[in-house]
């Protein structure tokens, strides 16, 4: 009887659990200098954190994903936003060359919608994030000086399947490509992870090829 009993607590004990999330605090952790699919990138990894991680297609870029109980991190390099970066920066500059010929307030307008690549993509992130958390606060976005050059980071918020969520993500267009990175955590784990995932940020670096 007391071996049933025993038995039948502990079901309950893991149920509650799985009913609040199956997950403890997430504790700070170790971190260790690693480098990312097909050589894209360097990084500072979290110890014991588990994930894998994808080559795009012809190499020299990639995606890693990592997740500890609430906390999940994500940096990716690829060439196609590159490009797309390219283009954006080539139209900026033929609206820019419009507006130096309209008069004015006119000319200011278009100016001022001539955002600089990386905020664009930048932006185009948060949209993508904003269907993901409900609701979703996409945060200000704030300059970044990286290894791999100017970039935008942006402090967000939002729920995900009714848990409070709290996260950065960062864009940076260097060299050939455009990194990204979200790293976020419950509410309740971000004060223990906040610093972790500040220190992420500032490692990424280009990888051995570049």
């Amino acid at each position: 009887m007391q071996k049933r009993l025993r038995v039948g607590l502990t079901t309950i004990c893991c149920f509650s659990l799985f009913a609040m999330g199956c997950n403890g605090p997430v504790p700070a952790p170790e971190l260790r200098p690693d480098t990312g699919p097909g050589n894209g990138f360097t990084y500072l990894r979290p110890k014991g954190w588990r994930g894998a991680g994808q080559v795009e297609v012809g190499g020299n870029a990639g995606t890693i994903e990592l997740t500890s109980g609430t906390a999940y991190l994500k940096i990716g390099a690829d060439l196609a936003d590159s490009l797309m970066a390219d283009m954006m920066t080539a139209s900026n500059s033929q609206l820019g060359g419009v507006a130096d010929a309209l008069p004015g307030q006119l000319g200011a307008a278009v100016r001022a919608n001539t955002k600089p690549a990386v905020e664009k993509l930048h932006d185009a992130q948060a949209v993508s994030l904003g269907k993901k958390l409900d609701p979703f606060n996409g945060g200000k976005m704030q300059l970044l000086q990286s290894k791999l050059g100017e970039g935008r980071f942006s402090e967000y918020t939002g729920k995900d399947g009714g848990r409070e969520m709290h996260g950065y993500r960062v864009t940076i267009l260097g060299g050939d490509k455009r990194y990204s990175l979200r790293a976020q955590c419950a509410e309740t784990d971000w004060n223990a992870l906040k610093p972790v995932y500040e220190k992420i940020i500032q490692s990424i670096g280009p990888g051995p090829q570049n």
